[in-house]
């Protein structure tokens, strides 16, 4: 049963990036399973383990950012990518129906992204896939001292879009994104599309299959009575 129970006084929604609005394993998994002996049949476990990878990664980020040492690491893995060029030839590639959604049933709430990537990447992001008029707000990791489990950036994204944090959805795929819309008070969305797998995600208020998915729940077509 949804504990999302109060759609009604909901006025912002806020997104994360990767795994909710783009594939955030689609590039790799893609060179993965073409290279990889076997890599085609092997495709749920090979997914398990880059969920994994993507959980230690949260931890060791949460951990530097509680040491005061995230800064100093970004800059470091941004000097690293400044000499080591990436394949400029891979396009994010959007989660289905995420298109449909923001100009859709989103249209008529404020809309924000909270992510851990810089700011000039997110906005690169949002270019490439022609989502960036669909958001009044970007929180990165440049906009906070704090970054995702911690509250930080969902509260600033709610003081920016003018909401309190009771009035907004935090939509992300992992247990990080879920854990920051609770202790700032806002409603956490889970979504299955991205790493996150159902028992990571059991404190959310609603758990859905993929993105696109919380366009029923916002119409109020998706049998839930309780959440309209």
């Amino acid at each position: 049963m949804s504990r999302l129970h109060c759609l009604g006084q909901v006025k912002a929604i806020l997104f994360d990036l990767d795994g909710t609005l783009i594939e955030a394993d689609g590039a790799a998994m893609e060179v993965v399973l073409t290279r990889f002996p076997g890599g085609r049949s092997l495709g749920t476990l090979l997914r398990r383990a880059m969920f994994l990878a993507e959980d230690a990664a949260h931890w060791a980020v949460t951990l530097l950012d509680r040491l005061k040492m995230d800064d100093e690491t970004f800059r470091l893995v941004g000097l690293l990518r400044s000499v080591v060029p990436a394949n400029g030839s891979h396009r994010p590639a959007l989660i289905q129906g995420v298109r449909e959604l923001l100009s859709g049933p989103c249209a008529r709430y404020r809309l924000g992204l909270v992510t851990t990537r810089s700011r000039s990447r997110a906005l690169e992001i949002l270019q490439q896939t022609g989502l960036q008029e669909h958001f009044q707000v970007i929180v990165s990791r440049d906009d906070t001292a704090r970054l995702k489990p911690s509250p930080e950036p969902v509260l600033y994204a709610a003081r920016a879009l003018a909401v309190a944090p009771w009035e907004c959805i935090m939509v992300g795929d992992t247990w990080v994104d879920v854990a920051s819309a609770r202790e700032a008070g806002a409603y956490a969305v889970a979504v299955l599309c991205g790493f996150g797998e159902s028992q990571e995600l059991a404190g959310a208020d609603l758990v859905l299959g993929t993105t696109g998915d919380l366009g029923p729940v916002l119409l109020g077509d998706n049998g839930h009575n309780e959440l309209v």
